[in-house]
């Protein structure tokens, strides 16, 4: 969270106008798993701005992608390294972290290479 704050005012000190779209719900913190309905909330505040930032994985900034018109600029945030594995875990009175089990290398090929 302090990690998006600190990069939500670096963006606004630059002049930009800019904003966070939070999930309340744990699975909502896995974009893949968004429904039609949290799309749909995405594309209509997405609508007030010129581009967003994704910081999620390769599918979380597909997911995205999906939820807005086309051409409309999706910026990755974020480069993949590996794909880990996480036990969430719930504190009360509600606050949820991420248990890191293991993490796999990912080998990514250069643009074009497909």
């Amino acid at each position: 969270q302090s990690y998006i704050e600190a990069l939500k005012s670096r963006i606004e000190g630059e002049g930009i106008t800019a904003d966070v779209f939070e999930s309340r719900l744990p699975h909502q913190f896995v974009a893949c798993m968004w429904t039609a309905g949290r799309r749909r909330a995405l594309a209509k505040r997405a609508a007030r701005y010129d581009a967003v930032i994704v910081l999620g994985c390769d599918a979380a900034l597909e997911t995205v992608r999906s939820a807005l018109p086309a051409g409309y600029r999706v910026i990755a945030g974020m480069e993949i390294e590996g794909l880990m594995t996480v036990v969430p875990i719930v504190h009360f009175p509600m606050s949820i972290s991420l248990e890191v089990g293991s993490v796999a290398g990912v080998v990514l090929q250069p643009p074009g290479a497909r």
